[in-house]
Protein backbone atom coordinates (compact mmCIF):
# COMPACT_ATOMS: atom_id res chain seq x y z
CA UNK A 1 0.00 0.00 0.00
CA UNK A 2 1.28 3.30 -0.79
CA UNK A 3 1.58 5.99 2.02
CA UNK A 4 -0.66 9.12 0.99
CA UNK A 5 0.80 11.32 3.01
CA UNK A 6 -0.77 13.76 5.80
CA UNK A 7 -4.18 14.04 5.53
CA UNK A 8 -5.24 17.96 5.44
CA UNK A 9 -8.96 17.06 6.77
CA UNK A 10 -7.14 15.34 9.87
CA UNK A 11 -8.87 16.99 12.82
CA UNK A 12 -11.36 19.13 10.99
CA UNK A 13 -15.10 18.61 12.05
CA UNK A 14 -17.10 18.89 8.60
CA UNK A 15 -20.53 20.57 8.62
CA UNK A 16 -22.44 17.36 7.47
CA UNK A 17 -26.13 18.30 5.87
CA UNK A 18 -28.40 16.06 4.48
CA UNK A 19 -31.05 16.59 1.87
CA UNK A 20 -33.98 17.93 3.86
CA UNK A 21 -31.16 20.66 6.06
CA UNK A 22 -31.13 18.06 8.57
CA UNK A 23 -28.25 16.45 9.97
CA UNK A 24 -28.29 12.85 9.41
CA UNK A 25 -27.80 9.68 12.10
CA UNK A 26 -24.67 7.99 12.01
CA UNK A 27 -23.38 4.83 13.30
CA UNK A 28 -19.67 3.79 14.28
CA UNK A 29 -18.16 0.50 13.01
CA UNK A 30 -19.37 -1.51 15.95
CA UNK A 31 -23.53 0.26 14.99
CA UNK A 32 -23.34 2.03 17.94
CA UNK A 33 -25.01 5.37 17.53
CA UNK A 34 -22.31 8.51 17.61
CA UNK A 35 -21.90 12.19 16.79
CA UNK A 36 -18.55 12.28 16.86
CA UNK A 37 -17.88 8.88 14.23
CA UNK A 38 -17.30 11.00 11.48
CA UNK A 39 -13.91 11.05 13.53
CA UNK A 40 -13.20 7.42 11.62
CA UNK A 41 -13.30 8.77 8.40
CA UNK A 42 -9.53 10.65 9.07
CA UNK A 43 -7.64 8.80 10.66
CA UNK A 44 -4.25 7.47 9.80
CA UNK A 45 -5.11 5.49 6.61
CA UNK A 46 -3.66 1.69 7.18
CA UNK A 47 -5.73 -0.04 4.25
CA UNK A 48 -7.95 -1.52 6.71
CA UNK A 49 -11.41 -0.60 5.38
CA UNK A 50 -13.00 -2.36 7.98
CA UNK A 51 -13.76 0.05 10.37
CA UNK A 52 -16.01 2.53 9.06
CA UNK A 53 -19.25 4.79 9.51
CA UNK A 54 -22.44 4.09 8.38
CA UNK A 55 -24.57 7.15 7.56
CA UNK A 56 -28.23 6.69 7.25
CA UNK A 57 -28.62 8.97 4.26
CA UNK A 58 -28.08 8.49 0.55
CA UNK A 59 -27.84 12.18 -0.30
CA UNK A 60 -26.10 14.77 1.94
CA UNK A 61 -22.84 16.88 2.06
CA UNK A 62 -19.41 17.12 4.02
CA UNK A 63 -17.90 20.36 4.13
CA UNK A 64 -14.58 20.52 5.52
CA UNK A 65 -12.69 24.22 6.11
CA UNK A 66 -8.61 24.01 5.52
CA UNK A 67 -8.43 27.55 7.08
CA UNK A 68 -7.09 29.15 4.76
CA UNK A 69 -6.34 28.27 0.98
CA UNK A 70 -4.52 25.32 0.25
CA UNK A 71 -2.91 23.38 -2.84
CA UNK A 72 -4.39 19.90 -3.15
CA UNK A 73 -2.72 17.46 -5.02
CA UNK A 74 -4.77 14.39 -4.57
CA UNK A 75 -7.79 13.48 -3.47
CA UNK A 76 -9.24 9.68 -1.58
CA UNK A 77 -12.16 8.23 -1.06
CA UNK A 78 -13.12 4.34 0.57
CA UNK A 79 -15.99 2.96 0.57
CA UNK A 80 -16.45 -0.05 3.13
CA UNK A 81 -15.61 -3.48 2.34
CA UNK A 82 -16.71 -6.36 4.58
CA UNK A 83 -15.95 -10.37 3.05
CA UNK A 84 -16.45 -11.53 -0.36
CA UNK A 85 -19.99 -13.19 1.10
CA UNK A 86 -21.06 -9.40 1.66
CA UNK A 87 -19.24 -7.59 -1.04
CA UNK A 88 -18.09 -4.52 -1.17
CA UNK A 89 -20.23 -1.49 0.01
CA UNK A 90 -18.60 1.11 -2.34
CA UNK A 91 -19.81 4.49 -2.52
CA UNK A 92 -22.31 5.04 -5.09
CA UNK A 93 -22.91 8.37 -7.07
CA UNK A 94 -20.81 11.10 -5.25
CA UNK A 95 -18.63 14.21 -6.30
CA UNK A 96 -15.86 15.87 -4.60
CA UNK A 97 -15.41 19.75 -4.95
CA UNK A 98 -12.53 22.28 -3.63
CA UNK A 99 -13.69 25.70 -3.78
CA UNK A 100 -11.98 29.20 -2.18
CA UNK A 101 -15.73 30.46 -0.83
CA UNK A 102 -17.68 28.51 0.99
CA UNK A 103 -20.93 30.19 -1.66
CA UNK A 104 -19.03 28.34 -4.56
CA UNK A 105 -18.43 24.86 -3.11
CA UNK A 106 -21.03 22.04 -4.60
CA UNK A 107 -21.03 24.01 -8.04
CA UNK A 108 -19.88 23.43 -11.51
CA UNK A 109 -16.93 26.01 -10.73
CA UNK A 110 -15.80 23.58 -7.77
CA UNK A 111 -16.39 20.03 -8.86
CA UNK A 112 -12.90 18.15 -9.38
CA UNK A 113 -14.59 15.24 -10.21
CA UNK A 114 -17.82 12.74 -10.20
CA UNK A 115 -18.01 8.89 -9.53
CA UNK A 116 -20.85 6.74 -10.74
CA UNK A 117 -20.54 3.63 -8.73
CA UNK A 118 -24.17 3.12 -8.97
CA UNK A 119 -24.30 -0.66 -10.06
CA UNK A 120 -22.36 -2.63 -8.25
CA UNK A 121 -20.77 -5.03 -10.60
CA UNK A 122 -20.03 -4.02 -14.56
CA UNK A 123 -20.16 -7.05 -16.64
CA UNK A 124 -19.96 -9.55 -13.55
CA UNK A 125 -16.60 -7.94 -11.86
CA UNK A 126 -17.45 -5.88 -8.67
CA UNK A 127 -16.14 -1.97 -8.67
CA UNK A 128 -13.55 -0.77 -6.74
CA UNK A 129 -14.21 0.44 -2.79
CA UNK A 130 -10.99 2.86 -2.68
CA UNK A 131 -10.36 5.50 -4.98
CA UNK A 132 -7.36 8.22 -5.32
CA UNK A 133 -7.33 10.75 -7.87
CA UNK A 134 -4.56 13.15 -8.52
CA UNK A 135 -5.04 16.77 -8.92
CA UNK A 136 -3.19 19.37 -10.72
CA UNK A 137 -3.95 23.24 -10.36
CA UNK A 138 -6.31 22.80 -7.45
CA UNK A 139 -6.40 24.86 -4.89
CA UNK A 140 -8.79 25.81 -2.20
CA UNK A 141 -9.94 26.43 1.60
CA UNK A 142 -13.29 24.27 1.33
CA UNK A 143 -12.99 20.42 0.14
CA UNK A 144 -16.33 18.97 -0.34
CA UNK A 145 -17.96 15.57 -0.40
CA UNK A 146 -21.65 15.72 -1.92
CA UNK A 147 -22.85 12.05 -1.74
CA UNK A 148 -25.64 11.60 -4.17
CA UNK A 149 -27.14 8.15 -4.32
CA UNK A 150 -25.95 5.04 -2.95
CA UNK A 151 -25.06 2.42 -4.66
CA UNK A 152 -27.21 -0.62 -5.67
CA UNK A 153 -27.01 -3.16 -2.57
CA UNK A 154 -27.79 -0.18 -0.46
CA UNK A 155 -29.78 2.84 0.97
CA UNK A 156 -27.22 4.14 3.49
CA UNK A 157 -24.11 5.38 2.81
CA UNK A 158 -21.01 3.42 4.44
CA UNK A 159 -17.87 5.53 4.39
CA UNK A 160 -14.63 3.96 5.75
CA UNK A 161 -12.08 7.14 4.91
CA UNK A 162 -12.06 10.38 3.46
CA UNK A 163 -8.50 12.58 2.43
CA UNK A 164 -7.12 15.57 0.66
CA UNK A 165 -3.47 16.08 0.42
CA UNK A 166 -0.76 18.07 -0.60
CA UNK A 167 2.62 16.14 -1.20
CA UNK A 168 4.66 19.20 0.42
CA UNK A 169 3.05 19.29 3.57
CA UNK A 170 3.61 17.42 6.90
CA UNK A 171 0.72 19.19 8.42
CA UNK A 172 -0.98 22.34 8.63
Amino acid sequence: MQYLGFNLLAGIEPEIISENGGHPEFKDWACKPSETAYRLLVHPYTGDVGEHIDIFSSNFTMTYDLGKSLEINGLFTSGYWHNEKSGIYMLGIYELHVAEEKQDLYTDKSLVIRVDNSDISIDGLERQSEAYFSCEGVQGRYVGFKMLKANSRDDITRMAFIGAYNDDLTEQ
